[in-house]
């Protein structure tokens, strides 16, 4: 699990988001209710545009955790570059995920 974490966030911070896709999806065939890997698989497909899957995405998301907060997430993650949480948020609420 921890492979897949640090590669789809590796691969989302430089921007190599079918990369994350892949390998996000790849974790969820192992692991279907990880809350932490729907909401990367969210911001992958959002920050390509692909709104559509993105909203499909989150939706999964919420059936698994219904209280799922985006700011609660990103509030408890550490980035050396403090850009990254804003834009993590951002695209997880684009998609539909409650704040």
């Amino acid at each position: 699990t921890y492979y897949y974490t640090h590669a789809s966030f590796s691969y989302i911070l430089t921007g190599r988001y079918e990369d994350a896709v892949r390998i996000t999806r790849q974790e969820l065939s192992r692991s279907p209710n990880n809350v932490l890997a729907h909401a990367r698989l969210v911001w992958a497909l959002s920050a390509m545009g692909r709104d559509e899957e993105a909203g499909a995405a989150a939706q999964n998301l919420l059936r698994i955790d219904p209280k799922f907060s985006a700011r609660r997430l990103t509030s408890s993650l550490t980035f050396k570059d403090p850009s990254i949480a804003p834009r993590y948020l951002e695209h997880m609420l684009k998609a539909g995920l409650p704040e």
